[in-house]
């Protein structure tokens, strides 16, 4: 093969890979409802800063082997592995091997190879480094898991869409209740960000579901007891309680666990409550939402208009 040939290939498949990721970051954008700004148009108005801890991926080992840095993530991983996913996560692995490397030496590292699954692991990617030992610098694109920078608080849109009017259809109820996750239609680019967390949606029970998502707008979550957390952003703080199903459980909401919700978030002193639960909820909780504004139920057949407020807003 000549050498123009040889330049011609390699023109070609920078260009495909280019059209490639610009495809894949055209479809994140969608998935997410950010607009591309148009030429010509002011930048719109930054929103407004406040301390962020984003959530990393769990990571369960880390090793340098000859010239290989690997970084090992806690992150369920689907039958096929999401290109998307395996971009977040060799990011992150990068960023795990830049931490290493105050206290280990690394100036042989030419290759990050990252590996994720739960249970089996797999090798998810791999990226060699342009010199021995020396890193890319710190990215400062948006990431599934600090979407704070572009998208508004979820929760006050949230708030709105989940305070409707009772809904007159009346609904089959199981006798018995599988995984939520299941049952709902998340968006990709939420899905890939739950997983990156190490949450498996299509196992998560409610409360996780719903804290994955708020940390990926930048809510610090945390525990405060069993079953429920504190969602902090921006200096408000939401009171969050779960009601979990467990086989031979009844399947709608106890009427003593949401006067127990309510004991609760009062003694919380948070700004918002809400009740999140497997279970479907009975009529009461309009009239409770009603009186108190400040409180919401998210029972099982509103999970899918929450998750689709908060992927939205």
């Amino acid at each position: 093969m000549g050498v123009g040939a040889a330049i011609f290939i390699a023109i070609a498949a920078l260009v495909i890979v280019s059209v490639v990721l610009s495809r894949r970051r055209k479809k994140l954008m969608d998935e997410l409802g950010i607009e591309k700004p148009k030429r010509g148009a002011p930048p719109p108005a930054p929103l407004p800063t406040f301390d962020v801890v984003r959530p990393h991926p769990p990571v369960t080992a880390f090793h340098v082997e000859g010239d290989a840095a690997t970084v090992q993530f806690d992150v369920p991983l689907g039958e096929a592995i999401d290109p998307i996913l395996s971009e977040v996560l060799l990011d992150e692995a990068i960023e795990v091997v830049r931490e290493k490397s105050h206290a280990l030496p690394i100036s042989g590292v030419s290759q990050v190879v990252v590996l994720a699954g739960r249970g089996e692991s797999r090798e998810v990617a791999r990226t060699k480094l342009e010199h021995p030992g020396q890193l890319p610098p710190l990215s400062e694109a948006a990431s599934i898991l600090n979407l704070s920078a572009i998208a508004p608080d979820p929760l006050s849109d949230s708030w709105t869409a989940t305070a409707t009017i009772p809904e007159t259809a009346t609904r089959v109820r199981e006798d018995h209740l599988g995984p939520v996750g299941t049952e709902l239609q998340i968006p990709t680019a939420i899905d890939t960000g739950l997983r990156a967390q190490g949450i498996d949606p299509t196992t998560a029970g409610p409360a996780d579901l719903l804290t994955g998502i708020l940390r990926m707008f930048g809510y610090s979550i945390t525990p405060s007891g069993p079953g429920a957390f504190y969602a902090d952003r921006a200096g408000e703080r939401t009171f969050i309680l779960e009601d979990p199903y467990a086989a031979g459980d009844y399947t709608e909401m106890d009427p003593a666990a949401i006067r127990r919700f309510v004991a609760e978030f009062e003694s919380s002193k948070a700004a918002k409550g809400i009740f999140v639960s497997d279970k479907y909820a009975p009529f009461e909780i309009y009239e409770w939402e009603r009186r108190d504004p400040r409180i919401r139920f998210i029972p099982r057949e509103r999970m899918q208009k929450v998750i689709d407020a908060l992927a939205l807003s």
